[in-house]
């Protein structure tokens, strides 16, 4: 019976396959300008995005989002004078991305598709969407022939400002550390959320949250709180905490974790030592460790956890939320330590970078993804892409002799260099507290939180778990960091700005409570 079943099966998959092969295809030319407004801005040097899809909004588009008809086309030009216009009438040098197939501009399956175009002329940081990259208008094409399409780069890419509020505030400070790391001007930036009666106490001192986004996230972020009614009547409210919150950026430097790096330079001594004391002399926030906390979900999940390790004395408390791989002996899929390939398990099957979700049911492979930020970088590569592997490997590895971070894992192959991924543990933070432990065991008493949903589409639980399994083996003192693992949740599912505080106000009130 299951026999027959599968036989159907195979039967159905190679019709549907039949039937898309013979899907009506045709081709089209772009002639591709620049804008008169925006030529003063203009970089002659750049990579140029061609973003396909039929979702609308295509150059924002992650591909593990997507099952098929996206597309990506990256191809570097120098000395594109702003005022000729750009003629493409195939894909043969260009790099791509398509999911389940690559198509030329001679051979795209008709239908209705969003097309927009990204210049990446911003070097100083990660980001295809960097501020200062310029951007054309989202152009609606339905396309059932074969068509000549004219699009311009007309959009200077600029970054979300904030917004003006009595409770919000700028904090943009310029690091003595960084500046000197450099070699010139570099600066910090993070938005201040001032609780509702900041004004009617002017000399009270208020406990402090440093909050860490996911990705690459920025300070302008706290706009959102503000427009969410809900969120800010309660904030409004007798039963919101006081609590000052200060949103980290992660778009000015591209350090999305804010630690110290070989590629990136001192950002956690900059933090530490010069923009935290520098916020809370501005905004009467606490001078006091116990009253200091971190939190974030996803990349700011690791992050708030990593600063609360590094920085035992410093925080009272993480609150951690389906943090990025905190066990590199799960690193999404991989073992980095003990696996020879990124992209195949020993038998030769594909890993995944992510399982299939509850929603949509869709996955993609790590050979899939790495390919898709391979297109994104500016070489080519994903070292440089705006993506996972590309700031993890700027964050993580040693500096090349090339000025490049060294690749933890061929780009092509997948292959992973052994020697990096020792040179990984540093920021293995499942090794870090058993390195460390001796040192900062006692300094963690009541102050690790993790939360992980079981259904975490990218095996973050999993590593969690690892992490876990770890600092409960640890003695004198043991472990009371906190562990909960939500049943069917994703990723960041019950992770909220209202949550986070709540907690922290709990343990504020268990603190005063001694």
């Amino acid at each position: 019976m299951k026999s027959k079943s599968f036989l159907i099966y195979l039967i159905l998959l190679v019709l549907s396959i039949k039937t898309y092969c013979q899907e009506k295809t045709h081709s089209l030319t772009f002639n591709i300008s620049v804008a008169e407004e925006v030529r003063p801005s203009f970089n002659q040097n750049g990579r140029l995005f061609i973003y396909m899809s039929k979702h609308n909004n295509p150059s924002r588009w992650w591909p593990h989002f997507i099952t098929k008809d996206y597309y990506v086309y990256a191809k570097n030009f120098s000395d594109w004078e702003s005022n000729d216009i750009l003629t493409v009438t195939n894909t043969q040098d260009w790099e791509k991305w398509a999911r389940f197939e690559e198509c030329n501009f001679i051979n795209i399956p008709e239908g209705i598709y969003y097309i927009q175009l990204v210049w990446d002329q911003n070097f100083d940081t990660f980001g295809v969407n960097a501020e200062g990259n310029i951007s054309s208008k989202e152009l609606k094409v339905e396309l059932n022939a074969s068509q000549n399409i004219d699009l311009k780069l007309s959009d200077i890419i600029k970054s979300e400002k904030l917004i003006e509020h009595k409770l919000v505030k700028l904090a943009y400070y310029k690091s003595d550390t960084l500046s000197k790391w450099y070699g010139k001007p570099v600066y910090e930036r993070a938005a201040i959320f001032l609780p509702s009666k900041y004004y009617e106490n002017p000399e009270k001192e208020y406990p402090i949250r440093y909050h860490i986004g996911g990705g690459f996230s920025p300070y302008a972020r706290v706009n959102r709180l503000i427009s969410d009614t809900t969120f800010y009547n309660w904030w409004l409210s007798n039963e919101a905490p006081q609590i000052i919150t200060v949103f980290l950026d992660g778009e000015l430097n591209g350090n999305l974790y804010h630690i110290d790096s070989d590629n990136m330079g001192p950002h956690g001594y900059s933090l530490i030592n010069e923009f935290i004391p520098y916020i809370e002399n501005s905004y009467r926030g606490t001078l006091a460790a116990d009253n200091r906390f971190t939190d974030g979900c996803s990349t700011g999940g690791w992050a708030s956890l990593a600063l609360q390790l590094f920085y035992p004395e410093t925080f009272n408390g993480c609150f951690s939320y389906s943090p990025d791989p905190i066990s590199f002996n799960k690193f999404f899929d991989v073992n980095i330590y003990e696996d020879e390939n990124m992209f195949y398990d020993r038998y030769g099957y594909d890993r995944f970078l992510s399982k299939p979700d509850l929603m949509t049911n869709r996955n993609i492979s790590m050979r899939d993804w790495v390919k898709f930020e391979n297109v994104l970088g500016y070489t080519g590569t994903y070292l440089d892409s705006d993506h996972e592997f590309g700031y993890m490997s700027t964050i993580f590895s040693p500096k090349g002799v090339n000025g490049q971070p060294i690749s933890l894992f061929d780009h092509e192959t997948g292959q992973i260099n052994s020697k990096v991924a020792e040179s990984w543990r540093r920021y293995d933070l499942s090794q870090y507290i058993i390195d460390n432990w001796e040192d900062i065991g006692s300094k963690l008493k009541g102050k690790i939180y993790i939360w992980n949903g079981t259904a975490d589409e990218h095996y973050l639980d999993i590593s969690t778990r690892i992490f876990e399994s770890k600092i409960k083996q640890l003695e004198n003192p043991e472990s009371d960091a906190i562990f909960e693992y939500a049943p069917y949740c994703g990723h960041c599912e019950k992770y909220s700005h209202r949550r986070v505080l709540e907690q922290i106000a709990e343990k504020l009130e268990e603190k005063n409570e001694k």
